[in-house]
């Protein structure tokens, strides 16, 4: 098993990636300036970010373990007990209490992690409670790239692989609208693949030290691919990020002050806690308890509330054995 030196500069993208959609879902809860309105809402393409963060990290994960079964097992650990502890929160909360959803049988489907392969009328209820969405489509890279590596362990290999998925996205996306709806079919996992591909891309590429090429690669796939009709914004916001994660590379800018790698190193790993906890926060600003504070006040006690609870279940999770710190 490999030792991997921690790599403060992706925590740092990850902690990005968080606060971006951390914003967003703010954003649907209060009215904000115009401009700052129209800046939270870019923070949908966060995920974008995660996804790519996913990809570059996928690599070190796989190289880390000795088998298939063993990896799986690590990530289903991971993942699984908090995104659980989440979920039932979410169906008492939400479902019994609220009414926000209904109750009804089909919540298994969000259980087994198949709600993001399963078509629906209803995106908010079926596909994307408490922002589940993307639960689906990181289980099913995970799964999914093991494989793929066992036969693309070259930059050139991932370039090609990246480019035809990009450029393949808008026929997909086309016959898949004559089967789902289109909030279905533009958040799907098998339509957002080449974001997840772009991460591995991009490790290969620093592995290599193939920076020209890498540069050539992401303005490469980012502009043939919007050529052959892949317009949306994920497109452009993870070329944007790959590009942005390669030159920190090629610029060797790196965290070497101990409080700071401290600072990062703990808010990067609670990340995933606070992506599924953060919901619960926004229902009780969303309330109306907090109805006379400023935008600008309710969105810093917003963040520092969902960073707070999220380590604190984290921690409740790690203490009881039952998930170990993600990396």
């Amino acid at each position: 098993m490999q030792k991997i030196n921690r790599d403060y500069s992706i925590d740092c993208f990850r902690i990005l990636a968080l606060l971006m959609v951390l914003s967003v879902h703010f954003r649907g809860g209060i009215e904000l300036p115009i401009i700052v309105d129209k800046l939270f809402g870019f923070g949908a393409y966060g995920v974008a970010l995660y996804f790519l963060i996913s990809g570059y990290l996928v690599v070190e994960s796989v190289n880390r373990q000795t088998s298939y079964a063993a990896y799986v097992f690590q990530k289903a650990m991971n993942i699984l007990p908090m995104y659980w502890m989440s979920l039932i929160l979410t169906f008492v909360i939400a479902a019994l209490w609220l009414k926000k959803y209904p109750v009804s049988w089909e919540w298994i489907y969000h259980v087994f992690l198949i709600n993001m392969f399963i078509p629906a009328k209803e995106w908010m209820w079926w596909n994307s409670v408490n922002y589940f969405w993307t639960m689906p489509a990181f289980m099913g890279w995970y799964l999914l790239a093991p494989i793929l590596l066992k036969f693309l362990n070259t930059a050139r290999g991932w370039a090609f692989v990246t480019f035809l998925t990009a450029v393949s996205t808008p026929l997909l996306k086309q016959w898949m609208n004559t089967i789902a709806n289109r909030q279905f079919v533009n958040w799907n996992f098998l339509c957002l693949l080449y974001i997840f591909c772009l991460g591995c891309l991009v490790w290969f590429v620093v592995k290599e030290k193939r920076y020209k090429e890498g540069l050539v690669y992401g303005f490469g796939i980012g502009s043939i691919g919007w050529i052959a009709g892949n317009t949306s914004g994920f497109l452009v916001f993870g070329v944007g990020f790959y590009t942005i994660i390669l030159l920190f590379k090629i610029l060797k800018i790196r965290f070497e002050n101990k409080k700071v790698q401290v600072v990062v190193s703990l808010l990067s790993t609670s990340t995933y806690a606070v992506y599924l906890i953060h919901y619960f926060v926004l229902l009780f600003w969303e309330s109306g308890y907090l109805p006379h504070m400023s935008w600008f006040i309710s969105y810093i006690l917003f963040l520092m509330a969902s960073w707070g609870v999220g380590i604190f279940f984290q921690r409740v999770m790690k203490w009881t054995g039952r998930v170990k710190i993600i990396r």
